[in-house]
C-alpha cells in the first residue's frame, strides 16, 4: 500500500508520459511503456514506407528525370529514412529505460529484474538523481535514478519530450514523489 493515498497525480503523469501501470490492493505496479500505435504509424512506419516508395520511384522513373531531380529525391528519401530510424531509436530507449517492474508498497519500492527483486525503503535509499540528455534537435531524453546506500544507481523511470523544461519538471516531481513514498527526510 503506498503512503500516498491520492496517487491521482502519480497516475496522471505516467498516462501522459505512456508509461504502464496498474493499481491493485493499494499497490501501485509500473511497467512498460506502452505502445501508441498513431506514434507507430506516424513516425515510424509512414516515413519509412514514404522512403521506399520515393527510392522505388526513382529506380524505375525515366533516365531524364532521374537526371534532373534525383538530388532532391534522394534528399527526401534520406529525410523520411532518418525520421523513422530516430523514432524507432526513442522507443527502445523508452522501452529499455522502463523494462523493469516497480512496485510501490507501503513505504517500500520492489524493483523487480528477471534475475532478482530488490526492495528499498528509506533505510537503504540514500537519494533520487536525474539526468537529462538533448537526443536530437527537438527531444530530450529524462531518466530517474534511486541511489541505494551503496552509492549503486537504480533506473526507476525514463521517458523523453520534446520540451526541455517539461522533462526537469516532471523529473524532479517524480524524485519528491517517491522521497515522499519512502518517507526520506
Amino acid at each position: 500500500m503506498t503512503n500516498n493515498s491520492n496517487t491521482f497525480l502519480l497516475e496522471s503523469k505516467l498516462k501522459r508520459l505512456k508509461i504502464s501501470f496498474a493499481k491493485v490492493n493499494g499497490k501501485i505496479t509500473i511497467g512498460k511503456p506502452k505502445v501508441d500505435y498513431t506514434q507507430l504509424f506516424g513516425l515510424i512506419i509512414l516515413p519509412i514506407f514514404l522512403g521506399l516508395a520515393a527510392s522505388i520511384f526513382l529506380i524505375t522513373s525515366a533516365p531524364e528525370f532521374r537526371e534532373s531531380y534525383s538530388g532532391k529525391i534522394f534528399g527526401g528519401i534520406v529525410l523520411f529514412f532518418s525520421i523513422g530510424v530516430i523514432n524507432i531509436l526513442r522507443i527502445l530507449a523508452k522501452m529499455k529505460a522502463n523494462k523493469e517492474l516497480k512496485i510501490l508498497e507501503y513505504k517500500t519500492i520492489i524493483i523487480k529484474t528477471k534475475e532478482v527483486s530488490k526492495r528499498f525503503d528509506a533505510n537503504n535509499t540514500k537519494d533520487f538523481e536525474y539526468t537529462i540528455k538533448k537526443v536530437d534537435k527537438e527531444t530530450y531524453e529524462g531518466k530517474l535514478f534511486l541511489i541505494d546506500t551503496t552509492s549503486q544507481k537504480h533506473l526507476i523511470l525514463g521517458f523523453d519530450d520534446e520540451n526541455e523544461q517539461y522533462v526537469t519538471d516532471d523529473l524532479s516531481w517524480f524524485s519528491d514523489y517517491f522521497k515522499k513514498h519512502l518517507q526520506q527526510n
